[in-house]
């Protein structure tokens, strides 16, 4: 069960990554004028709501963990190519229209918009731990390395690690193990900010802790760093020590 709150998170995440994708869009597909035009021109009898809705399939396509309900709630009923599903609760028009012409100005900098996104999903600061549970400290990614992490700080934490770097590909090295929704979301849109523009040929990796049972069963072939949330769930963290344990 969707709750409200949850849902409200969701979109107004996912606004904050429409509005990033469309800054880097000079065609400005889904703000401004141009694009408040051609609603008019074809909306018909749908609301504001059905347009958000209908903005967020769209960059589905490219980035599921940023605006796929599927994705992010892992609502397991659903195919790859339907990113809500018949039990979404889905927004009001009246929330939706406040959401996308809301007037604080999106965050210009990526690791302020992961800030923003983080504190939506009431997630705060806190240390990255290593596998021996030390602080993390990791300056460098280099392309062939794999990394494995868990938690909201860990996933902010590589923004500077991976953030103009064209030589390294965050959906191939990066993999998330969560139940949670908001690091789930906020992994999303880390990938949205540092994605190369020729994009990536390899799938989303984010697996739940009950799949997470070995290295094997997340398709794990090396391990060159563990990022911990010392907020994380117990759960989480012993998922990560169980991938990881065979690179120790």
């Amino acid at each position: 069960m969707i709750s409200t709150i949850w849902m409200e998170n969701f979109y107004q995440c996912a606004v904050l990554g429409l509005q990033w994708l469309d800054r880097a869009d000079p065609r400005q597909r889904r703000f401004g004028a141009d694009a408040e035009a051609r609603w008019k021109s074809f909306h018909g009898e749908m609301d504001e709501a059905a347009r958000l809705d209908f903005l967020c399939r769209d960059s589905a396509v490219s980035h599921p963990l940023a605006f796929a309900p599927r994705a992010i709630f892992d609502l397991h009923a659903l195919s790859r190519d339907e990113p809500f599903g018949p039990e979404w609760p889905g927004a009001s028009s009246a929330a939706a229209a406040c959401w996308l012409h809301q007037r604080v100005e999106t965050p210009s900098e990526p690791a302020e918009l992961l800030r923003t996104a983080a504190l939506r999903w009431s997630q705060v600061d806190s240390r990255v731990l290593g596998r021996d549970g030390k602080a993390m400290q990791t300056t460098r990614v280099a392309p062939a390395d794999r990394l494995v992490l868990t938690g909201a700080s860990s996933i902010r934490s590589l923004l500077p690690l991976f953030i103009g770097r064209s030589d390294l590909d965050a959906v191939d090295q990066c993999l998330l193990i969560s139940d949670d929704p908001g690091d789930r979301q906020l992994f999303g849109l880390f990938l949205v900010l540092v994605s190369n523009p020729a994009g990536s040929r390899a799938t989303v990796r984010v697996f739940g802790v009950k799949a997470a049972t070995s290295a094997h069963a997340v398709g794990l072939l090396r391990c060159d760093h563990v990022l911990i949330d010392e907020n994380a769930s117990a759960l989480a963290r012993d998922a990560i020590i169980r991938v990881t344990d065979s690179f120790t």
